[in-house]
C-alpha cells in the first residue's frame, strides 16, 4: 500500500506541534501528561512515580489538557486554513 505523502507531512506536522505543545508545559505537568496518555498510568501511579498526591496529578491534567486544548483548536484552525488555501491552487 502506498503511503500518501500529504498524510505523512501532515503526521509530522502534528508531532511537532504536539511535541511544541508538551515542551511549553512545565517539567512536573508535562510528565503527568505523558504518563497518562503515553503509558496509560492512573493518577494514583503517577502521583506515585512523581510524589504528588493523585489530586494534585489530577490538577496537573487539568491544567496541562487546558493548555493543549487551546493550543489544539490554534493549531486545527491554521491547518484547516493551510487545506484550504491549497485545496484552491490546486483548481
Amino acid at each position: 500500500m502506498a503511503v500518501d505523502t500529504a498524510d505523512e507531512i501532515d503526521r509530522a506536522d502534528l508531532r511537532q506541534e504536539i511535541n511544541s505543545v508538551l515542551a511549553g508545559l512545565d517539567e512536573l505537568t508535562r510528565a503527568a501528561v505523558v504518563l497518562k496518555y503515553y503509558e496509560d498510568l492512573s493518577a494514583k501511579q503517577i502521583g506515585e512515580l512523581l510524589e504528588l498526591s493523585p489530586a494534585a496529578v489530577d490538577m496537573r491534567l487539568s491544567r496541562g489538557a487546558n493548555g493543549v486544548a487551546g493550543e489544539a483548536i490554534a493549531f486545527s484552525r491554521a491547518r484547516e486554513r493551510w487545506n484550504g488555501t491549497r485545496r484552491k491552487r490546486r483548481r
